[in-house]
């Protein structure tokens, strides 16, 4: 094989990589609570996670729609959320969700409860997710109100019922995930759901805040270093922000611009420059800042009395 070829292999090998590594993986659970479930009519939530009542599509899963529910069917989950029947107190339904070990979660894949073509305002309108990364111990990060699915009345969902998908932040180490504050579409008495999935891929993490960005456009340039001059060392009653210049506002009583903030912002100088022009060095920067805090000092010194 000759140089040509073998680059060429090489980069067809890499190229197959990069696209395997990067598909997403729908995650199924292992493991799943209920605060309250219908257990006595087997409408208990292990069904929201066994593929009970999917078909169609074959592989991948997704494309598997879910026959929808009859009467005492065991495909699905269904609690109550109020008084009715033998059961005497509302009920705040909290679900959880066993991953199995520590992944990346980015959305959310749900089969709403749909039932003979009515009832579905019995199905899922929005909820607050929380993820736990010590096998389900604590749940310190959450993502509140999430929603966008149909599901209601005015809305109907209909047999067979495809699965509906809501991407968020992606959370990495998750091992486990807890669902709460579930609001339906109007039902008082009863809360159910067909089937739920979760995957490890959703929306990409916001980017942090560029150090020296004052003006956040994702470039440190001259026009952060004006802002952060012309707020320089104001008076102390002032509190100076990171839009003021202030980029070391998170340390402990930093409250005003001064030269750690300057230091923050010349050391990750990004540009843009002019059309041409090419970007200075820090070295240079730090003249021009330097200079600039000069004519400040000098000017101040002039007006007092």
């Amino acid at each position: 094989m000759d140089l040509r070829a073998l680059a060429a292999t090489g980069m067809a090998i890499l190229f197959a990589v990069a696209v395997t590594t990067a598909q997403a993986v729908v995650i199924t659970p292992v493991g799943a609570t209920a605060t309250d479930d219908i257990g006595s009519n087997d409408r208990g939530i292990e069904h929201s996670i066994d593929g009970s009542g999917l078909s169609g599509g074959g592989d991948p899963i997704l494309d598997q729609t879910h026959a929808g529910l009859s009467n005492f069917s065991a495909n699905y989950w269904l609690g109550h959320l109020n008084p009715v029947d033998e059961f005497t107190n509302p009920v705040d339904q909290v679900l959880t969700f066993d991953l199995g070990g520590a992944t990346t979660v980015g959305a959310v894949h749900v089969w709403q409860y749909e039932r003979n073509n009515v009832w579905d305002n019995r199905s899922f309108k929005s909820f607050d997710i929380s993820f736990s990364t010590d096998n389900g111990a604590t749940f310190p990060t959450t993502i509140t109100g999430l929603s966008g699915l149909l599901g209601s009345d005015t809305d109907p969902i209909t047999a067979p019922v495809p699965v509906q998908t809501l991407t968020f932040a992606e959370q990495s180490g998750v091992s486990d995930i807890m669902i709460s504050n579930i609001q339906n579409f109007g039902d008082p008495t009863w809360l159910g759901l067909a089937e739920i999935r979760f995957d490890t891929e959703g929306e990409p993490p916001e980017p942090p805040e560029l150090p020296g960005d004052a003006n956040d456009n994702g470039f440190v340039d001259d026009l952060d270093l004006a802002i952060l001059l012309g707020n320089w060392e104001q008076d102390p009653s002032i509190i100076s922000t990171w839009a003021l210049g202030n980029f070391t506002e998170g340390s402990l009583g930093d409250t005003d611009v001064d030269d750690a903030d300057l230091a923050v912002l010349l050391g990750n100088w990004t540009g843009p420059p002019p059309p041409g022009a090419a970007v200075p060095e820090p070295a240079t920067l730090s003249l021009l800042a330097l200079g600039g805090l000069s004519v400040l000092r000098r000017r101040r010194s002039c007006l007092r009395p």
